[in-house]
């Protein structure tokens, strides 16, 4: 169950949405939980490939968000870097009934991730792997599609095993596990291909498990 995530890719600073809000559900179910204001963060970015790129390609005239878009993890700046830590800074925050869930960021759970040609990652994540010059296109030929990479021969160095639900910290608002609707946790084991990831071998971070450094083209579809 489950795909390696391609994220060659540019994260704009986030900033609440103070509004509106938006539904969230229980386990399994359409049944609403409850409501919360929309704010970035409580997301997980592990074992991915970012890429520097042309922020105006990206996002296009009349994007939203606020301040500049920056490749990688780094629009996640001044957020917790664990759930400890948020509720720290909860404690922090004068007396109030609601406002200091608006004013405190959610955390954000960031590992294992390579960034190149200029993508920056999250300051809060441990030991990133941040390589240079690189370059990815997605290329239409005929009836396939095809990945198109150049990678740093450090990008070898760039593993990751099989990812699962018991490695992703649970969701806050809805406070649910990642996992199949029988209990058992959900499993990330298949690349950008339709390759199984091996669950006792180690695989390339990013889409693909088996990319590698070097010049290749991979079709993806």
């Amino acid at each position: 169950m489950g795909r390696s995530t391609l994220l060659v890719a540019a994260s704009a600073v986030l900033e609440p949405v103070l509004d509106r809000a938006t539904p969230y559900h229980l386990p399994h179910s359409t049944q609403v939980a409850g409501y919360a204001v929309i704010y970035g963060g409580d997301d997980r970015y592990v074992g991915n490939l970012f890429l520097g790129g042309d922020p105006d390609a990206a996002y296009g005239a009349g994007a939203e968000g606020e301040g500049p878009p920056l490749a990688g993890t780094a629009g996640y700046d001044g957020h917790p870097a664990s759930f400890a830590e948020y509720l720290a800074r909860l404690a922090a925050q004068p007396p109030s009934d609601q406002q200091k869930y608006v004013e405190v960021r959610q955390p954000v759970y960031v590992r294992a991730n390579t960034y190149a040609a200029g993508a920056r990652p999250f300051e809060g994540e441990h030991e990133p792997l941040v390589l240079g010059a690189a370059s990815a296109a997605v290329v239409a030929e005929g009836d396939a599609v095809w990945l198109v990479t150049d990678l740093p021969e450090a990008f070898d160095e760039a593993r990751i095993g099989v990812v699962t639900g018991r490695d992703l910290e649970r969701v806050r608002c809805a406070d649910a596990e990642f996992e199949e609707t029988d209990g058992s946790p959900a499993v990330m084991d298949v690349d950008l291909t339709g390759e199984l990831r091996q669950p006792d071998r180690d695989g390339a971070v990013g889409p693909i498990a088996g990319l590698a450094s070097g010049a290749h083209r991979t079709r993806v579809f």
